[in-house]
């Protein structure tokens, strides 16, 4: 299989396992699809990404076979090269087999399984939703993470049946702790068994049910146009689904529509008209002004302003947070997440202190007389305030209707402002806001119940108190006992209906809130850098902490405590932050990723007896490199090398490394490699032959061979013009090479440009590569053997992969006569020994890591100039 713009030659193998129904005679029905990857990157142990998916499906094979309970066939795909361009799952969908599968099930992982769970985070198919619901016993799905991971730079196998096979399916994986995601800690140190049969139990319960039932006889192909189906983001379910106490819930997108115009039109026809009515029935516009408009008004401004401040303070502290500590958010996840959730706690505690002076700035409320305490007589003395003079303590209370009493009309307006975006984007197919309905609809709720107990419970103390009171106007000690057991009963409704309201509007929304931070907390912070910063990571934390927090308004302003917000405030939000802000945030378990790349040229012998190394920066928090760098300088110092560093590039290169840093060959390389008996005389174990060169119709083409380094199998083959001091020139016309190419019977290879053909397929499309499948500008091509074996059969092991390789360009003057060609083969960095592989990670902090590097970290490399 090769990619489609021509630059990677994959030869490699899927096993394929078919599992048919019984009777016999049903294994021609529509077809179910499990499908896992069983490739790594080259530097990983693979535990999650993805040795968990494949022990998963290997059992379910076990359990199958020896309990045929499926009445529709099932296929299970072991791919490979998923992790390279997911060219495995490609070359599946050109299987004979492909064709009658109608569903899928994609299994993958990223990070780590430290008793997390698996997410059901994407899906085209609202059925097989469904039937994932219906069958699995510990379902974990959210529709958050569908639009999250459009913007994470990964993808899975789900791609390619999607986009090219054009089927409805789910993707599953691990998404906790993405720090350990294609390093050497994916491991069964960072993943526990808990983990692997959480998996094990949905899948199996997932695959019997589906396969058992007809749903796979009613799903259509996908039909959805994608306009690049490698790059283009693929299109977004118009449906919600989420799960809460492993309960998932499931709803179309149009249904969460109707529940937002419903919350909507309820509250303003129900709610707002039925109070207004009332207030303006018994006072007039004026009083209708004063007694709920002005109330209404000032309690959503309280709402808008609390929430703004909260979050443009969390802005500040995290832009000076990371100013000076750059990291703290990646590699303190739970530390950064309190210090937020106690900065919107305390902002929102201080509300009734400050607000008095907020609203009498706004104009919203007049100036009352200062109240004072005495603190001689323990007495309260109020003086009127002069016209003109200043507040003089936080204690005063402005004129006007008691807030607390309004706040829920606030909130709920609030919560209605924030569905005008759910319904935006839900009409533009992103319902990610899912959960703004539910405060929404629980704010409505409370309002609801406190509009309509209110009038009861004021008719139910007035017929108390008349009937406790005497025809004769002198009430006896039982009625005046009755009578003040009436009025306090009262008073305890007046003061405590917000706790009411506060377990009917947060409750249920709060506990779904909850377990999306804790999503987050899992999945987002390893993702900085790479998708986000760190401020976008705080800010996305406050939101949802505000979303946690706002209805506790109504409390604070009842109890107007303000030591509670000083005491959050000072004594633990303070000590956090500043914490947060001094410590070291790097360590093993959030380490910083780097890249390691051994050049060895080989060209001469000159150039064979040292090698250079580039360590890079790969992933992590953005943390200044020239504080990484002097990490590097005892490195250098040990081994005696030079070392530059690229501060812009995020770079550091190690040159001339002495001999004993070089690569140790394989005993057949090194076997190969003596010559005068010197065994690291190493130029001929790459060989680059050409065996003629020809013009056909103003096309210029090269036909010849190379042979690798013994023991790769990854090689490249790059070529480019170059003058006669070997500078290589900018190319005007294009360059392609065409690996393999189909020998005619007369012993040479198809030369003409209307007739080049090969024996590999093109991605996706079931094609050979040939005349009319654009390998333009394919200057550089990487073949990638399977067990060391040549396309004639042949064991290319101890000898290195030999590659016929045909090369075309357009010269029509014909005045370029100089070719360059590399030859470039790549080994992984302990497949050989490499000790200064092996020096780095003893030497270097625990902190820092190595992720994998492009085909394996060593590069060993020949460049030849030809003459056409």
């Amino acid at each position: 299989m090769t990619t489609r713009d021509g630059r990677h030659w994959y030869e490699s193998n899927n096993v394929l396992v078919r599992i048919n129904p019984v009777p016999a005679s049903a294994a021609t029905r529509n077809t179910l699809l499990l499908s896992a990857h069983y490739d790594t990157q080259t530097v990983a142990k693979g535990v999650v990404d993805n040795g968990i998916a494949v022990a998963v499906a290997l059992e379910l094979i076990r359990t199958l076979i020896y309990n045929p309970l499926l009445s529709h066939p099932l296929i299970i795909n072991f791919n490979n090269g998923e992790e390279l361009f997911l060219l495995g799952a490609g070359a599946f969908t050109l299987h004979p087999w492909f064709p009658a599968i109608t569903g899928f099930i994609n299994l993958d992982g990223t990070g780590a399984a430290p008793g997390t769970r698996s997410m059901l985070f994407r899906t085209n198919s609202f059925d097989l939703l469904k039937q994932w619901k219906l069958w699995t016993p510990f379902p974990h799905a959210s529709i958050v993470f569908n639009d999250f991971v459009s913007q994470v730079p990964s993808d899975t196998d789900y791609r390619v049946y999607v986009a090219f096979g054009h089927l409805q399916g789910v993707d599953i994986a691990f998404y906790s702790y993405r720090y350990q995601y294609h390093t050497p800690d994916d491991s069964t140190e960072f993943s526990w068994p808990i983990s692997v049969q959480h998996l094990g139990d949905n899948v199996r319960a997932a695959v019997i049910g589906i396969c058992n039932s007809n749903v796979l006889d009613t799903l259509a192909p996908d039909t959805a146009e994608i306009e690049n189906p490698i790059t283009s983001k693929l299109p977004i379910p118009d449906f919600v689904y989420y799960d809460l106490f492993s309960h998932l819930f499931v709803s179309s997108g149009a249904s969460f529509r109707l529940v937002v115009i419903s919350i909507v039109a309820t509250s303003c026809v129900w709610g707002v008209a039925k109070s207004a009515k009332e207030i303006y029935m018994l006072g007039g516009h004026k009083r209708f002004f004063l007694r709920f408009f002005q109330p209404t008004f000032e309690s959503y401004a309280l709402v808008i302003l609390s929430t703004m401040s909260c979050l443009v303070g969390t802005l500040v502290l995290s832009r000076f947070k990371s100013f000076i500590n750059p990291g703290s958010s990646y590699g303190l996840p739970i530390l950064n997440m309190i210090w937020i959730a106690f900065w919107i706690f305390g902002c929102f505690a201080m509300v009734p202190k400050i607000w008095p002076r907020i609203s009498e700035a706004l104009l919203l409320r007049s100036r009352t007389p200062t109240t004072r305490r005495s603190r001689r007589r323990r007495t309260r003395v109020n003086t009127p305030t002069p016209r003109g003079v200043p507040l003089q303590s936080a204690m005063q209370v402005s004129n006007g209707p008691p807030l607390e009493k309004w706040l829920p009309y606030g909130l709920l307006a609030f919560w209605i402002t924030l569905l005008l975006p759910a319904y935006y984007f839900s009409r533009r197919g992103i319902n990610a806001l899912f959960f703004v309905t539910h405060w929404s609809f629980y704010s409505l709720l409370a309002v609801g119940f406190t509009q309509l107990l209110s009038p009861i419970a004021l008719k139910w103390w007035r017929q108390q108190r008349s009937a406790d009171i005497s025809p004769s106007n002198s009430p006896t000690t039982v009625e005046r006992v009755n009578s003040q057991w009436h009025s306090q009963v009262i008073k305890f409704y007046e003061k405590q209906i917000w706790g009411v309201q506060l377990l009917l509007s947060s409750l249920a929304p709060a506990l779904l809130t909850i377990d999306i931070i804790e999503q987050f907390l899992i999945g987002a912070p390893a993702c900085i850098a790479k998708t986000f910063s760190e401020t976008t990571n705080d800010c996305l934390f406050g939101c949802l902490f505000i979303l946690l927090f706002v209805n506790l308004l109504p409390a604070f302003q009842m109890a107007r405590k303000t030591r509670l917000a000083e005491l959050v405030l000072g004594v633990l939000f303070v000590p956090v932050f500043f914490y947060s802000v001094f410590v070291f945030p790097l360590s093993r378990n959030q380490p910083q990723q780097f890249s390691f790349a051994q050049n060895w040229n080989i060209t001469t012998l000159e150039s064979s007896i040292t090698s250079d190394v580039e360590i890079t920066f790969r992933h992590g928090a953005v943390i200044r490199f020239s504080k990484i760098a002097p990490q590097f300088e005892p490195i250098a110092k040990l081994t005696q090398t030079d070392l530059s560093c690229d501060f812009v590039g995020n770079t550091c290169r190690f040159r001339n490394l002495r001999r004993e840093y070089l690569p140790t060959l394989s005993p057949a390389a090194a076997a190969a490699a003596v010559v005068k008996g010197d065994p690291r005389d190493v130029p001929a174990l790459i060989d680059i032959s050409i065996k003629n060169s020809t013009v056909v119709e103003g096309v210029k083409v090269v036909n010849g061979e190379f042979k690798g380094l013994p023991g790769s199998r990854v090689c490249s083959l790059g070529a480019t013009f170059v003058d006669e001091e070997e500078n290589s020139q900018t190319l005007d016309n294009t360059i392609s090479i065409v690996i393999d190419p189909i020998i005619r019977n007369d012993g040479e290879s198809q030369s003409s440009k209307d007739s080049v053909d090969s024996r590999w397929l093109i991605e996706g499309s079931g094609k050979r590569v040939g005349k009319d499948d654009g390998l333009l500008g394919s200057s550089e091509v990487f073949v990638l053997r399977r067990e060391f074996m040549g396309p004639d059969g042949s064991n290319e092991k101890d000898t290195g992969m030999v590659v016929p390789f045909l090369l075309r360009f357009a010269d029509s003057q014909n005045k370029r006569q100089r070719v360059k060609l590399t030859v470039a083969c790549h080994w992984m960095e302990e497949e050989r020994g490499v000790k200064f592989w092996k020096t780095l990670q003893s030497e270097l902090p625990e902190w820092m890591i190595f992720g994998p590097g492009k085909f394996g970290g060593v590069r060993t490399f020949k460049t030849e100039v030809v003459s056409l």
